[in-house]
C-alpha cells in the first residue's frame, strides 16, 4: 500500500475497520485502490465517520490532460455497500459540506435527547 498518497486520518480510519465484516473489507479495499498506486483517483482532504457512513472531502485527480481536477465529497456508507460523489466548485466548499453534515447530525442528535 503506498501510504504517501493517503492523509494520516484516512489511513487511521481504514486501520480500524472490521475486516472479517464482509462489508467494511470491500469498502476499505475500494479506498486503498482508490487513493493509492501511480495514478490515484481520489486524494483526501478531510476524512469523517458519521455511524456507517464514511464522508471524505477529496480532490478527483483525473487521468486526462485536457481536464481539470475538481472537488467532491465522497460518501462510503459500510451498512448499503455504496459510494456517493457531489461535486463541489471548489476545495473550500467540499471541506465546508464536509464540516456542516458533521454540523447538522450532532444537531439533529441534540434536538433528539
Amino acid at each position: 500500500m503506498n501510504t504517501r498518497t493517503m492523509q494520516k486520518d484516512m489511513i487511521t480510519l481504514i486501520s480500524s475497520m472490521d475486516l472479517s465484516d464482509g462489508n467494511q473489507r470491500f469498502i476499505h479495499d475500494e479506498i486503498i485502490r482508490t487513493h493509492t498506486g501511480r495514478w490515484p483517483l481520489w486524494k483526501t482532504l478531510d476524512v469523517r465517520q458519521l455511524g456507517s457512513v464514511i464522508i471524505e472531502a477529496a480532490r478527483w485527480r483525473p487521468r486526462h490532460k485536457n481536464r481539470s481536477a475538481t472537488y467532491g465529497v465522497i460518501r462510503w456508507d459500510l451498512q448499503q455497500l455504496s459510494v456517493s460523489w457531489s461535486e463541489s466548485k471548489s476545495r473550500a466548499d467540499a471541506l465546508a459540506e464536509v464540516c456542516s453534515l458533521m454540523d447538522t447530525n450532532r444537531n439533529h442528535v441534540t434536538d433528539d435527547r
